[in-house]
């Protein structure tokens, strides 16, 4: 078995290891980019447009999302499709979280503090320390993948990424399926970016 082998059998058993892996994943990028260590917003939403993948299963976030609304599969959908949904998601999900994201360019010792594993879904609790010393509990829901765990969602306080953009979103994802889904979020990000073009 190799090395890599190795690191994802460890993972696939361990999710509080596969947090781990992330967050020094995270940490080695941080060091190497000094626009992203400095918090520039432009530097991380760059970086996680193409890096989001690896820390949040974006296609999972969407299936649960969508789970009981909608009788439409997206595994049923072109991967055109697909792959424009889950990059406007990406999107949206980034600018919806910034002020959070640039909490952790600063942040340091993320600890596990415990974990529950049921077959395939895990929950770790873990703290990261923040800039001001202060402490913050971040919660992650994981589903276990074909040979690693996927983070599915993240819980900060009564915070649910899920139950947020259910909320946001469910009533589109009902009436208008994952086509109208698409459209809102498209709008959504065109609207936001108006003010920075205008200047």
């Amino acid at each position: 078995m190799s090395i890599s082998n190795m690191a994802f059998a460890d993972d696939f058993e361990n999710p509080e290891k596969h947090i781990q892996h992330v967050y020094q994943e995270f940490l080695h990028d941080l060091s190497t980019n000094m626009e992203l260590k400095s918090c520039s917003e432009l530097a991380i939403k760059d970086y996680l447009l193409i890096k989001l993948d690896t820390f949040l299963s974006t296609q999972n976030l969407l299936h649960n999302i969508g789970f009981k609304l909608t009788e439409e599969s997206l595994s049923k959908f072109p991967d055109t499709f697909k792959d424009q949904l889950n990059t406007e998601f990406k999107k949206y999900i980034i600018q919806d979280n910034l002020s959070a994201i640039k909490l952790f360019c600063s942040a340091a010792n993320l600890k596990t503090q415990e974990s529950n594993v049921d077959l395939t879904v895990s929950y770790v609790v873990t703290s990261i320390k923040l800039a001001n010393n202060k402490s913050k509990r971040i919660d992650f829901f994981l589903l276990r993948g074909w040979d690693h765990w996927r983070i599915a969602d993240i819980i900060s306080g009564n915070d649910s990424l899920e139950d947020r953009y259910r909320n946001k979103f469910g009533k589109t994802i009902r009436t208008e399926g994952y086509t109208g889904l698409l459209k809102q979020l498209t709008e959504i990000n065109q609207e936001k970016i108006k003010p920075s073009l205008s200047n």
